[in-house]
């Protein structure tokens, strides 16, 4: 689901995850921030059912760096115990603006949105 709040996007993603299905939506995603003029992206995978192992974490990052490079800045919401920084990490070192936190108040915080 994407949502037009104004100044930003929000996504709720609820589905089993899939890299294929995950890397779709964030070029759908990037495609709707062109489209409508919005840079800045708030996605909450907290509700996301199933594990992304260390490589797809790594190429989440990468893919998303190159989706979202220059588009927008994205702040994702995801379960406090599945974080461990390595997607982000990629992502950023590729020029991603993209931060992971395990609780929606912070990430929109720093995406500085209300």
């Amino acid at each position: 689901m994407i949502e037009n709040k104004g100044e930003y996007l929000y996504i709720e993603y609820m589905e089993p995850y899939g890299l294929k299905s995950f890397i779709a939506l964030m070029k759908e995603v990037a495609e709707a921030c062109r489209q409508q003029n919005i840079h800045k992206v708030l996605v909450d995978v907290r509700g996301m059912t199933g594990r992304i192992s260390f490589m797809e974490r790594f190429q989440l990052g990468a893919e998303g760096a190159e989706i979202f490079r220059g588009v927008a800045q994205v702040g994702i919401a995801y379960r406090k115990e599945e974080i461990n920084r390595f997607a982000e990490t990629v992502g950023v070192n590729r020029g991603a603006h993209v931060r992971i936190f395990g609780d929606i108040e912070e990430t929109m915080e720093w995406l500085e949105i209300k």
